[in-house]
């Protein structure tokens, strides 16, 4: 599974997550985050196309970051337990999955524009990127 470097660029550039797994594949968006015991700083999954999410077989809490087609932020539901079913997100097209306490920790907030950072080069202050 291909891995992206996931940054906030709205207030100053950071590093939501450096280890963020892709999952555009049936398979790989129903398997998802299912079965690990802990999700470590920096990891997390970006599930697209994707508009809802499951926390069905999970044994930890994360943080859901639902994004529109130009990656912005339009909802957030934090800490979400195992065994919920997220809301259907109309103009979400992706959700970025975190260690549960991530939004919270780099003040992620709804309208926040996220972006592919692609190693060795800053990252683009205008707009996400859809090159994944």
């Amino acid at each position: 599974m291909k891995e992206i470097t996931v940054v906030d660029s709205t207030r100053k550039v950071c590093i939501v997550g450096d280890r963020i797994q892709v999952a555009d594949s049936f398979l790989d968006k129903l398997v998802g985050l299912m079965g690990r015991k802990s999700l470590v700083p920096g990891t997390g999954m970006l599930l697209r196309p994707c508009s809802t999410i499951h926390t069905c077989w999970m044994r930890i809490p994360i943080d859901v970051l639902y994004l529109d087609k130009h990656w912005r932020v339009v909802a957030i539901d934090a800490a979400v337990k195992p065994w919920r079913v997220g809301s259907i997100r109309f103009r979400t097209r992706m959700v970025l999955e975190l260690p549960a306490g991530t939004a919270e920790q780099f003040e992620i907030e709804l309208g926040d524009q996220l972006a592919i950072q692609d190693a060795g080069t800053k990252p683009d202050k205008n707009a996400g990127s859809e090159a994944a």
